[in-house]
């Protein structure tokens, strides 16, 4: 049998500004650094684009601090998802103080150095495709120059570039994978693939298509926002959502990436997973839409035998038939259902949501649109897990 214990009767309010969609960096030194994306929900423009990649020379962390904060200044309509506020941890999770950090998305660590990945990609003037990069050696205090590593892969459609999200796993020696999802040309939906790199990220290549749709599976059409991780059997697990608000698929690799299951279905609705792995063999994943949620297996994936609930969905009584219901996922949104999750120990690890400060207030919209933003959060609760 197993128990699950979530601690959430006091969710620690991370910092005091308007924001959703978080992201955790755990550093094998304990440091813990959350990002918390408070613009709206859009890519970069060309000229938005033009000026971060302007930013090529080495940096600190009082420089993304000032940069994330010069865009807030442009107003909450004119932000994008190149941007949003750092906070750090030196105490596992306990305080957080503000802190600045360039735009990571998945990160890797190699002998002690955090190696930081965008979310999107970009091309030079003569069409090549790059992800840029971060180093840090001294736990984000400071960073080096960027560094655009060269993507080598099939031709992408022209406007849906691959986006990085979630996932790095270590091979070994100096390689790597690293999950995205994108469309290659002439395909009208995402799909779930997978980079390697056998050089310590001076180059990146295609390795392999984790999961493309196949007519006969349920749901939507299209995968994307994937995380991996290697499960305690040595497998590697990929979570991804399924287009739309339908039920998450998964898929597992025993060939370190080069082949992959058959998507089969998760067993719930979500977006964004986060997978972790505990010491005690537990692989956790966290996940939203509707509501806050953890799954955990103790199988490596094959069976997910506990889900706890950390953030009720919004219900209300349907008018007609008398039933309780969920509102609709556009409807009065009590969360935005991104998460990020790290582990904190033998059988504990930190969950990160968005949450508005009034629970209670009905007149609360979707985070990510207008005014409502300035009313959310980003909170942290921690969860035990045991197995009986």
């Amino acid at each position: 049998m197993m128990k699950i214990t979530a601690i959430r009767s006091k969710p620690r309010n991370i910092r005091n500004v308007g924001a959703f969609f978080p992201n955790a960096i755990k550093l094998t030194t304990g440091e813990i650094f959350v990002q918390m994306l408070w613009g709206c929900d859009r890519r970069a423009t060309a000229e938005e684009m033009a000026e971060f990649l302007a930013v090529d020379y080495p940096t600190d962390w009082h420089f993304w601090a000032d940069y994330n904060q010069k865009w807030l200044g442009k107003g909450l309509d004119r932000a994008q998802n190149m941007n949003g506020y750092w906070s750090r941890s030196t105490d596992g999770g306990e305080t957080f103080t503000d802190w600045g950090m360039p735009p990571i998305l998945s990160y890797a660590e190699a002998k002690g150095e955090l190696i930081g990945f965008a979310w999107q990609t970009h091309r030079d003037r003569t069409g090549n495709l790059f992800l840029r990069s971060w180093r840090s050696a001294d736990r984000c205090a400071t960073f080096s120059a960027p560094k655009d590593i060269p993507i080598e892969a099939p031709a992408f459609e022209a406007d849906v570039l691959p986006d990085f999200h979630r996932g790095c796993v270590h091979l070994g020696g100096n390689r790597w994978l690293l999950a995205a999802y994108a469309r290659f040309a002439g395909e009208n939906h995402d799909r779930v693939i997978v980079f390697r790199t056998d050089d310590a990220f001076k180059t990146l290549r295609y390795e392999a298509t984790v999961a493309d749709w196949e007519e006969g599976l349920a749901g939507e059409a299209g995968f994307n926002e994937a995380a991996i991780c290697r499960v305690p059997d040595g497998r590697l697990l990929a979570v991804f959502r399924n287009d739309g608000f339908c039920d998450m698929y998964q898929s597992h690799s025993c060939d370190e990436g080069k082949t992959w299951t058959k998507p089969c279905r998760f067993g719930a609705p979500g977006v964004d997973p986060c997978l972790t792995v505990l010491d005690n063999g537990a692989v956790l994943c966290a996940y939203g839409r509707p509501g806050i949620h953890v799954a955990v297996s103790f199988d490596g994936g094959d069976h997910w035998a506990g889900r706890e609930t950390l953030l009720w969905p919004p219900f209300e009584i349907d008018g007609v038939s008398g039933e309780t219901v969920l509102r609709n996922s556009f409807g009065h949104q009590r969360t935005c259902g991104y998460t990020d999750l790290v582990p904190l120990g033998e059988d504990r690890a930190m969950v990160f949501y968005s949450a508005p400060l009034n629970w209670r207030e009905s007149t609360h919209k979707v985070p990510w649109i207008g005014e409502c933003q300035k009313e959310f959060r980003i909170y942290a609760v921690e969860i035990t897990v045991k197995k009986e």
